[in-house]
């Protein structure tokens, strides 16, 4: 047992883990940040990296109007009023807040951002963020704190550290156990190792779905199975949609290229190709401007995989369409 008393334990060195280790040190907490992987950022280093928030000190550089009020509006409109109404509450408040604190950090936007996405539901008014290089754009800013906050003394940083479950006593959670077998308390556990989008057989067994993904490989839901191995509940399955358009890597991976999506969808163009399904089909109306339908009409094509038929016509009148592996 190490009986080093941490006030904090971090789970997962990413989106959520980074900004949080960070934050605590600053309030005096001694942490320990741990990661499965040998580099910190997780799906940072896959992720498009693209964040909304309404008020930002960026829209206004930009002359755009905007509110929370009108952020929840559209959430409310693009969700069908099936999103959670807390959790809205609290990201839309939080949202430009901290678009701002990575602004005040030195996160380089995208020039042409804010901006309205049509990859998605596109919001009404333009709120969406990115950086030139994705979601390295965004570790970049958080790298740079970290590692000041490590140099501080405040955060100590373990990678390649697995965590294999929670140590608990009377319903409380004491500290944690590693792969390795070693054990770690502190005064508290946060489970910050993010979704199960890379693991196949727990997206079976919870969405009984087959997965085909973009996740970053260490997206394989450690979290969620320990949280569940004490008795935790599991909240928001069924939930899903597919990502329209990923076209599958040549490797025979199952996995998605994330980078051709734009490529081969009909989002900013008129639409010159048809989607057909196994059996040859259509099951959508290609010029259909709702991302939101598409993707749920692609929950009931078998195996939610189609093929984009189009001729020479079509190739040049939407290039670039295709990528020459």
């Amino acid at each position: 047992m190490d009986s080093n008393q941490y006030d904090l334990i971090i789970i997962g060195a990413g989106t959520a883990g980074i900004p949080c280790a960070i934050a605590a040190s600053k309030k005096g907490a001694k942490v320990l940040l741990l990661d499965k992987a040998d580099d910190v950022g997780g799906t940072l280093h896959t992720s498009g990296g693209h964040m909304s928030a309404a008020g930002t000190k960026r829209q206004a550089e930009k002359g755009i109007i905007d509110s929370v009020e009108d952020h929840r509006a559209d959430i409310h409109r693009i969700s069908n009023g099936g999103a959670r109404q807390d959790l809205v509450n609290l990201a839309t408040e939080l949202a430009a807040p901290g678009m701002d604190w990575l602004q005040e950090n030195g996160f380089e936007f995208a020039p042409e951002v804010p901006r309205i996405v049509y990859g998605h539901e596109p919001y009404s008014i333009a709120r969406t963020y990115y950086g030139p290089d994705a979601g390295k754009s965004i570790l970049k800013v958080l790298r740079k704190l970290l590692e000041t906050a490590i140099a501080e003394g405040n955060i100590e940083l373990r990678l390649n550290s697995a965590v294999k479950s929670l140590l608990t006593k009377d319903n409380s959670v004491l500290g944690i156990e590693l792969a390795d077998g070693s054990k770690v308390l502190a005064k508290n556990t946060i489970l910050a190792s993010g979704g199960f989008g890379a693991n196949a057989q727990l997206f079976e067994e919870l969405e009984k779905a087959t997965l085909v993904s973009a996740a970053w490989p260490t997206s394989t839901g450690d979290g969620i199975l320990m949280a569940r191995e004490i008795g935790a509940a599991i909240a928001g399955a069924g939930t899903y949609l597919p990502t329209f358009g990923g076209l599958p890597s040549p490797d025979g991976s199952g996995r998605v290229r994330w980078t051709d999506r734009p490529l081969l969808v009909a989002t900013e163009r008129p639409p010159y190709e048809i989607y057909v399904d196994r059996s040859g089909n259509r099951w959508v109306a290609e010029d259909e401007e709702s991302i939101d339908v598409k993707e749920h009409a692609l929950t009931g094509v078998e195996a939610m995989t189609f093929w984009t038929i189009f001729d020479s016509v079509g190739l040049e009148k939407s290039q670039p369409m295709v990528i020459d592996w």
